[in-house]
């Protein structure tokens, strides 16, 4: 299952109003919606955010659209798989079955360059501490050749048949992971892509 869950955030710079869309981090139905930002090369609006947005700030949003989200149900097993800053609308999930007390068996994979480049690496620690239901594996590229295969996959996620899956990442990875899952499990899968605002 393809699908998105994002927002489109836009700023005027130099009187044009550029847009962008972003994945959605925060739980439905919280008070206050989270995005994460990150510096991304010549990207105008995240670079702007990133350096020069205050409290306060007018910014443009339009409503969140997609179905990368939590079902109203939690599944007993799940695993979420992310990789860079795909694990904001991973997060998503997982904030959303833990405010409902439905987080049941969860394994969370994530891969980043180092742990310095890991987003949420604290929160994440600190909720599976917290949460028997919740086993979070990182794995950090910059130490070897750590890349998503076979064999990296069965074993941090020995049971990933049981496993339903949301997953999210740069398109390389998204496209190496989807046949790993789908030649091990019939469970469904749950894909949030990145796109660019025209």
């Amino acid at each position: 299952m393809d699908s998105e869950h994002h927002a489109g955030v836009g700023v005027d710079l130099d009187g044009v109003r550029h847009s962008r869309c972003f994945s959605v981090a925060s739980a439905p139905g919280e008070k206050m919606l989270e995005i994460t930002v990150k510096r991304n090369g010549d990207g105008r609006v995240s670079n702007y955010l990133v350096d020069h947005a205050t409290r306060g700030q007018l910014v443009y949003l339009s409503p969140a659209e997609g179905e990368f989200y939590a079902q109203s149900r939690a599944p007993q097993q799940a695993l979420l798989l992310s990789a860079g800053s795909g694990i904001t609308p991973v997060m998503g999930v997982l904030r959303h079955w833990i405010a409902r007390g439905e987080l049941h068996d969860v394994v969370f994979v994530h891969y980043a360059r180092t742990r310095a480049d890991m987003i949420y690496a604290e929160e994440l620690e600190a909720l599976a501490a917290r949460h028997a239901g919740l086993r979070v594996e990182s794995v950090f590229t910059a130490d070897g050749d750590q890349r998503l295969d076979d064999a990296s996959l069965e074993s941090m996620v020995p049971d990933l048949a049981a496993r339903e899956t949301w997953m999210c990442g740069p398109a390389g990875f998204m496209d190496a992971a989807e046949p790993l899952i789908t030649a091990r499990s019939d469970a469904p899968l749950h894909r949030e892509h990145f796109a660019a605002t025209r």
